[in-house]
């Protein structure tokens, strides 16, 4: 643990007021460093989400429906963070993780076992009754 320094509190309430002053006016100073910061990265991605906006407008112009759109872009992002979290693991323990998504049955479900089960059905049969 460190250990505070001996400050000449004279006349004080325990505080060297200068000391004080200096640490507050350094920290409101990061603070308002930080605000700044946060209201430049608010306006960056103002202008990014109207993009996107404008992106499913444009779907929308080709009767793309938004809502299952927006389910897909999500379903997608969640195969990343899952084939990423697979791919993250190291030696035994991504074994260990493929060996329990096995076991629940699971395989099916992952891109690897989606395209051995269409290899092993004549015309893709098996994906089929799977994905629909």
């Amino acid at each position: 643990m460190a250990r505070r320094a001996k400050v000449d509190t004279t006349g004080t309430n325990g505080f060297n007021p200068e000391q004080v002053e200096a640490i507050v006016a350094k920290i409101e100073g990061i603070e308002q460093e930080k605000e700044s910061e946060k209201g430049a990265y608010m306006q960056r991605c103002q202008v990014l989400n109207e993009r996107k906006n404008m992106a499913f407008e444009e779907a929308q112009a080709y009767s793309i429906p938004k809502k299952e759109l927006k389910a897909v872009l999500k379903l997608r992002e969640l195969d990343r963070k899952r084939m990423k979290l697979i791919e993250d693991a190291e030696g035994e323990a991504r074994d260990n993780i493929e060996l329990l998504i096995d076991a629940l049955g699971g395989l099916a479900e992952l891109p690897l076992g989606l395209a051995a089960i269409d290899r092993s059905a004549p015309d893709g049969a098996a994906l089929d009754e799977l994905t629909g």
